[in-house]
């Protein structure tokens, strides 16, 4: 039986109240980290919360957006057990994550199916091999879940394309995007 913070207990939205960013120092030693030996592992939401935003405001720099995070839908799909997160820690700090929806599709229901929600990796965790091993185990995750099928997003022609197709990724359908 998963045993709810204190926060979470008395309501969701005082502990979406206590999601604040780390100190500036944090965000900067994250920043400057060199990698060492990260480890993956399953978070729950709940249990990291804290710690993303200062990963979400770099992550959307990177993309030139602000992050507006939906924390009510986040605390509600990790308690449904839809949202499983996988995490990059070194030592004891959060460098990166992939955020997995695991559901039926709307349209195959009895096929479980992994939407990826969002990734992300420190820069100064990138270059070498961490980023295919963080989607491989991700991977054997999905399959430990009983996961059929598996979507993730990727920029055009960036190396995210590259890794997802040395991992057996297929391209399937085109996105495309307008702002009002």
């Amino acid at each position: 039986k998963t045993v709810l913070p204190k926060p979470l207990r008395r309501s969701r939205k005082v502990a979406v109240s206590i999601v604040k960013p780390l100190a500036r120092k944090q965000l900067e030693r994250l920043q400057r980290s060199a990698p060492a030996a990260p480890s993956f592992q399953v978070e729950h939401f709940y249990g990291i919360a804290r710690e993303l935003p200062p990963l979400f405001e770099q992550h959307g720099l990177e993309h030139g957006e602000k992050p507006d995070p939906d924390w009510d839908a986040f605390f509600d799909l990790g308690l449904q057990g839809v949202l499983r997160i996988l995490t990059v820690r070194d030592g004891g700090l959060l460098v990166g994550y992939i955020f997995n929806l695991v559901r039926g599709h709307l349209h195959a229901k009895r096929t479980l199916h992994c939407f990826i929600d969002g990734f992300y990796l420190s820069p100064a965790y990138r270059g070498g091999m961490l980023a295919m091993k963080m989607f491989r185990r991700n991977d054997e995750l999905c399959k430990e879940w009983g996961v059929q099928r598996a979507y993730v997003g990727a920029d055009m022609g960036s190396r995210q394309e590259v890794i997802f197709k040395r991992l057996g990724y297929k391209p399937f359908e085109m996105f495309y995007r307008k702002d009002f």
